[in-house]
């Protein structure tokens, strides 16, 4: 093979080898084999072309260490892939893995209200009419979308948690203004640098925020889905309801990349709830034309599993700081505004 070149070699390879599966690394090796040496950069070139010539076939998506080539082999590229996007044991797999790779998600109603139970004790406090305003809603969105997050409810005690000070005394502000009767406690959290806000006497706001879907102990170990008042409710509740669920979940870009990820981890045995839960939020997004990764389910050793996925690409950034923010979270609201102003 003196003679030929690269991209001849490369060709016969994959002629010869028909049912063998190779990314960049193994074609190299093969080249190596054959006395050959050249860039990586190169051999990605060649495999693209040949791709995009369809005298190959590859993974849909670039892997762990990138994509994945056959000539003939498309069941093992499948493999590879479904492999790559669930590899733990689960007896339901081939149904988890057509939702951790969903791309098409249900058209969302903008109709549904929110019917409370007046018997409830928090809104006894305030005059019944400010429970049908829109603020005082989306403010009630709000505080579900925190709890699903980092609120925590306990033994009829309700926290919410934040990296910096002034986030949380922004956020006790904004509360009093929409249920003025509360009152607080701003706390160093007894681990990392990060402050606590305590609702005092919090019972009754408790039993309300776990009516409106929130859940009480340890979400790790509980299911729960976002309920039709937001999830086919006004656009403006939605808005609130990701900005806050974002805020908390959500990683500011870094290293000047067009990156946010979305992280949320469930045991096992919710393995299933926690994939509906993100194609929930992916859905929700999908409405205001933000599009995201399929979902990665991934588990750390001594730790549940976590299922993430990212919005990626300067376009959607844009779409997303047009529309919403990380709500509480200034430290990663800063990094985005100076990722779109330098980036002008």
């Amino acid at each position: 093979m003196n003679n030929l070149s690269v991209h001849q070699i490369v060709h016969t390879i994959f002629k010869e080898n028909p049912d063998e599966v190779f990314n960049s690394s193994g074609i190299l090796s093969e080249l190596k084999k054959l006395g050959t040496n050249t860039e990586k950069s190169i051999i990605t070139m060649i495999l693209t072309r040949l791709h995009k010539s369809h005298f190959i076939s590859r993974t849909p998506i670039q892997l762990t260490k990138g994509f994945y080539y056959s000539y003939s082999n498309t069941e093992k590229l499948e493999e590879i892939y479904q492999n790559y996007l669930l590899p733990y044991y689960f007896e339901n797999k081939s149904e988890l893995i057509t939702e951790i790779d969903k791309s098409e998600f249900e058209l969302l109603r903008m109709d549904h209200e929110l019917r409370i139970n007046m018997e409830f004790k928090f809104i006894q406090k305030y005059p019944l009419i400010n429970f049908e305003s829109l603020d005082i809603q989306q403010f009630l969105a709000l505080l579900t979308g925190f709890s699903m997050c980092d609120g925590h409810i306990k033994r009829g005690n309700v926290n919410f948690f934040f990296r910096r000070k002034k986030d949380a005394i922004s956020f006790v502000k904004n509360f009093k203004t929409e249920f003025e009767k509360e009152e607080f406690k701003i706390k160093k959290a007894t681990t990392g640098e990060s402050y606590v806000v305590e609702v005092c006497k919090s019972t009754a706001l408790s039993k309300l925020l776990q009516e409106l879907g929130a859940k009480k102990g340890n979400k790790v170990f509980q299911p729960f889905l976002i309920q039709n008042w937001i999830y086919h409710g006004p656009d403006e509740i939605k808005k609130i309801f990701l900005s806050t669920v974002i805020g908390n979940e959500g990683s500011a870009p870094s290293n000047n990349r067009w990156r946010i990820q979305f992280v949320l981890s469930k045991c096992k045995e919710y393995v299933p709830n926690l994939i509906e839960f993100l194609n929930q939020i992916r859905t929700m997004l999908n409405h205001f034309g933000i599009s995201t990764s399929h979902i990665q389910l991934r588990k750390q050793k001594g730790r549940q599993f976590y299922g993430r996925f990212y919005l990626k690409g300067k376009e959607n950034l844009h779409k997303f700081y047009n529309q919403f923010s990380f709500l509480y979270a200034s430290e990663k609201q800063e990094v985005l505004e100076d990722l779109i102003k330098r980036n002008k």
